[in-house]
């Protein structure tokens, strides 16, 4: 009973470690693909800037709104000025549009609703 109790255990560690072995050569493989097709196209740097309505305090709006475009992948330089409601945002046109930036601020409610106008890239 024991031996047998043995071998299943050896067999089912040896079927997990093949087919764990085949998953990280296929996400190598992936990994380097995506890493080629980012390398082929150089920065297009381009900057945006446009009127954000709705903010009511510059530490907690402007300064979530400017986190929150920041993060965005392609995004080099984020900045708010809360006095002038100016958003002005540095990004890799291959990897983003002006049209994600609006949606991602008008999409970050808190509670808050906030408006984007005035876009000019």
């Amino acid at each position: 009973m024991k031996i047998s109790h043995l071998l299943s255990v050896i067999t089912l560690s040896a079927v997990i470690m093949v087919s764990c072995k085949n998953e990280a050569k296929e996400n190598t493989e992936t990994t380097s693909v995506t890493t080629e097709k980012t390398q082929d196209q150089p920065a297009q740097l381009a900057t945006a800037s446009f009127t954000v309505e709705g903010m009511h305090c510059e530490v907690g709006c402007a300064g979530h709104l400017e986190k929150k475009l920041a993060k965005l992948d392609g995004v080099q330089k984020a900045e708010i000025d809360f006095e002038a409601k100016k958003a002005t945002v540095e990004y890799d046109a291959n990897k983003i549009t002006p049209e994600i930036l609006v949606q991602t601020v008008e999409g970050a409610a808190d509670g808050k609703t906030y408006k984007v106008s005035d876009v000019k890239s």
